[in-house]
């Protein structure tokens, strides 16, 4: 059967045609959306600076901000003047949710403070305080010159001269032999180390994950129901 020169099968194999693009472009979009594709540039700037009650910076501290949305987490030092940054983007620190920012030092001092990240208020500062002072570093010995015009390495250090003091002599007292009884030792118990193996978490999906197969899987079902109706059709031409 044909209707205005165009068969039912050349229809049907262009619409076959047109759906197997189709699924090939959600798959792309899909692949994207899970990350095997690179990330676009940072869209959040979130820094500050870090120091102690008396207001010296704390040179060198871990800083790490973990979203409470996505779990994902960064680390930096901060800097000479307690300064630090992280450029991140909004994949995974969602605008709207909120961040919580750790500061350790490196005597473990803690300090934490939660922002919520904010597309609209960029650069977000948060500048963060401990709640002690500076730890006060170790007195450094200088070594001292005698003018003697030798090395001066060990000038101005005197060891202490032990004394001597007589002691007096003491007499062995004799002592009684006891039998001795030979206790037999022990037997260390065998031990048994069990290692318990970790089972790995399951996968979780994210949101675009399932939106994306919640529209691949009806696609490809009708993709297959056409191809089976095609196949039939053109059975039953074959067949006339």
């Amino acid at each position: 059967m044909k209707t205005k020169g165009v068969s039912i099968g050349d229809c049907s194999d262009k619409l076959v045609t047109l759906l197997f693009l189709f699924i090939i472009s959600m798959l792309f979009l899909l692949s994207v959306a899970s990350g095997d594709m690179p990330p676009g540039p940072p869209d959040l700037n979130i820094s500050g600076r870090i120091s102690y009650s008396d207001d010296v910076p704390a040179v060198n501290a871990n800083i790490t901000i973990t979203s409470m949305e996505t779990k994902k987490s960064y680390s930096v030092l901060s800097g000479e003047d307690g300064s630090w940054v992280f450029y991140l983007s909004t994949t995974e620190y969602p605008n709207g949710t909120e961040a919580l920012i750790t500061a350790i030092d490196s005597v473990g001092n803690t300090a934490k403070i939660i922002v919520n990240v904010s597309v609209e208020a960029q650069p977000q500062i948060v500048n963060m305080k401990f709640k002690v002072p500076a730890p006060t570093p170790p007195p450094t010995l200088t070594p001292t010159d005698s003018g003697d015009g030798d090395d001066d390495s060990n000038d101005g250090y005197v060891p202490a001269t032990p004394k001597l003091i007589a002691t007096p002599a003491v007499t062995p007292v004799s002592t009684p032999t006891a039998a001795l009884t030979q206790t037999p030792e022990p037997t260390p118990a065998s031990t048994i180390t069990v290692t318990e193996t970790p089972t790995a978490a399951p996968k979780k999906f994210n949101k675009l994950e399932l939106d994306a197969l919640f529209v691949i899987a009806p696609i490809s079902a009708a993709a297959i129901l056409l191809a089976a109706v095609y196949l039939r059709r053109r059975k039953k031409g074959e067949g006339k």
